[in-house]
């Protein structure tokens, strides 16, 4: 997966004995001091940042940084613009998805990736977007110009079904399950259990996050909502979050002066893989394995990090 800050990464250390795992150690590397770059700006600009320094899952930051700025603001928002931006998280979900099946899952199950698979799926994110907002006003603190056509839904349903087709999450599953067979190799058998149901939970994510979606558009049909906001307060604390691919996402900003002076995310990837996270409890329960290093792989795989991943294996002499 690529990295949803430069310079992410989940390391994983090893030190076996043959099949026998002797010790094992996970570091979740997250530099996001560079989120500074964004601070003592307009909220404006602020939520513009973040879908740069967050690329994979940009909307979806933008959505909870929004809501958190609305918040510390003591904005009110119209419940059209509410639909509107589940409808935008959810389709930038369904391309987050895309992302796990065609690069992810493919290079796990030993398959060729499928990039222009994924590119569908994001233009058609953005170009949903713009289509619910046309005047690119979507993330104006308190609602921009929502202008949904009557059509919408009859016009990007088969869109986002064509995407949600394109997942082929049965055959992953299927593929997953042979490579699971051949990487869990000597270790305890309820591993396979464990690692493919996690599989399969994605799999059943991704499905429900289709059919939401498009629940999402024949609800917002023919929605029509303005600004509903005023002016920004100067100062203030607030939290936003919102539903993504991988769990919910989490903003917290602080105002001051019209202008974002603080901000961070609490993220899924910090969660799961940050420490006493599951992440580092499943590696521990890691005793045995023929090939160590490819089985942690599957595991922290399976787990779904967000970040590119490093195995570091080191095979321990002697007989102690």
């Amino acid at each position: 997966m690529a990295a949803a800050v430069e310079g992410s990464e989940v390391v994983v250390r090893l030190r076996h004995r043959g099949g026998r795992v002797l010790a094992a150690q996970l570091t979740l590397r997250r530099p996001l001091s560079v989120v500074d770059v964004a601070l003592g700006r307009t909220p404006a600009d602020f939520l513009r940042m973040l879908g740069l320094l967050f690329p994979l899952c940009g909307a979806a930051h933008a959505v909870a940084g929004l809501r958190a700025i609305e918040a510390a603001a003591g904005v009110a928002v119209d419940p059209a613009h509410q639909a509107a931006r589940r409808a935008i998280a959810l389709a930038d979900a369904l391309a987050a998805h895309a992302w796990r099946c065609e690069f992810d899952w493919a290079g796990l199950a030993g398959e060729d990736a499928r990039p222009v698979a994924v590119a569908a799926a994001r233009r058609a994110a953005e170009s949903l977007l713009r289509a619910l907002y046309p005047d690119g006003d979507a993330l104006y603190p308190g609602g921009g110009r929502l202008a949904a056509s009557a059509a919408l839904a009859a016009e990007w349903a088969p869109v986002f079904a064509k995407v949600a087709a394109s997942l082929r999450l049965e055959q992953h599953l299927i593929a997953l399950r042979r490579g699971l067979t051949v990487a869990m190799a000597g270790a305890d058998p309820a591993w396979m259990t464990r690692l493919h149901a996690r599989f399969r939970v994605a799999a059943a994510q991704a499905a429900a996050d289709a059919v939401a979606l498009q629940a999402a558009l024949a609800s917002l049909a023919g929605s029509r909502a303005g600004p509903s906001g005023g002016p920004l307060s100067a100062a203030g604390r607030g939290e936003g979050g919102v539903e993504t691919a991988r769990g919910v996402l989490r903003w917290r900003v602080a105002l001051r002066g019209g202008l974002v002076v603080e901000g961070a995310p609490d993220a899924p990837v910090d969660r799961v893989f940050g420490p006493d996270g599951e992440a580092e409890r499943w590696l521990a329960a890691l005793d045995h394995a023929a090939r160590p290093a490819e089985a942690a792989r599957w595991i922290m795989a399976a787990l779904d990090p967000c970040a590119p991943l490093r195995i570091e294996a080191q095979e321990a002499a002697g007989d102690a």
